[in-house]
């Protein structure tokens, strides 16, 4: 069974600059292995 999504809010990380800094630094902890996808995937 689905759980229904829950919806977006203005709250979290906002604007085009932010966004892309944090998917750029999520990227680098995940090629050095510093962050344990698998783990959150799970």
């Amino acid at each position: 069974m689905v759980k229904p999504r829950v919806l977006e809010t203005d709250k979290g990380i906002q604007g085009e600059f932010n966004v892309q800094t944090y998917d750029s630094m999520m990227q680098r902890l995940r090629y050095k292995n510093w962050m344990d996808t698998e783990t959150i995937v799970r």
